[in-house]
């Protein structure tokens, strides 16, 4: 995961599929909150980039100075191409932070879209925003964790039902922002104890992965380097 070699060796495929083949976006399986400040940053984002990837990616072994270079190289490849601007993508599931900012993005959506259903929204997020974290959330009884992943899904279908009759481009980005704690409350309810769990988990974890990617790059319209080993890709 963090050796200079292979790091490298992604970043030079990234840069010549950018400039030589049309590509705009950088995948990687990282939490989706982290991919969101991520591109934030190379898309001209304030804030020093080495201290946002020790930050983001302390628990991980991307804490590199390989991944500098390549979110420096990606904002120097936007500064001078406004019109053509490379992206960055987290696929993986919110960890270790649960994604505030996600429930904090619907909640914002339903307040001024759908006030009607703030009340409900608040109520089923409650829980999951008084858990600081995935270790924190972790540590909570089975029975809680599946009862957290169902007040997570009933958010997700209680705003996917208010889906507008033209598209929306606020909506679609909020939906996914609530299917993401969604998909994470998923997987931290599987019995992670006992071998079947993790098979489970796993299998839902790539799904997911590969959900997300197949979703940016709908949404976003460009070529995608999706970076992971292979036998997440297969």
């Amino acid at each position: 995961h963090g050796s200079h070699e292979f790091f490298t060796m992604k970043e030079r495929v990234f840069r010549y599929l950018v400039e030589e083949k049309g590509f705009a976006s950088f995948s990687q399986e990282v939490s989706w909150t982290t991919g969101l400040r991520f591109d934030a940053y190379v898309r001209g984002g304030r804030g020093d980039v080495r201290e946002l990837v020790h930050r983001e990616l302390a628990k991980t072994p991307w804490d590199t100075e390989e991944y500098v270079h390549l979110l420096r190289w990606m904002r120097a490849y936007n500064d001078k191409h406004p019109d053509r601007q490379v992206r960055f993508m987290g696929n993986h599931l919110n960890y270790p932070e649960l994604g505030r900012e996600l429930f904090d993005g619907v909640e914002g959506y339903v307040r001024a879209y759908e006030p009607d259903l703030l009340p409900r929204i608040t109520a089923r997020y409650a829980p999951m925003r008084r858990l600081a974290d995935g270790d924190t959330y972790m540590g909570r009884p089975p029975e809680e964790r599946r009862e957290l992943a169902k007040k997570a899904h009933e958010a997700f279908d209680l705003l996917k039902e208010r889906r507008p009759a033209s598209g929306e481009r606020q909506f679609t980005w909020a939906l996914q922002h609530a299917r993401s704690p969604s998909r994470t409350a998923t997987i931290y309810a599987f019995t992670l104890d006992t071998a079947e769990g993790k098979k489970q988990a796993m299998l839902y974890r790539d799904r997911l992965m590969a959900a997300n990617t197949a979703w940016w790059q709908r949404h976003t319209g460009g070529k995608v380097l999706l970076s992971a080993h292979n036998s997440h890709v297969a």
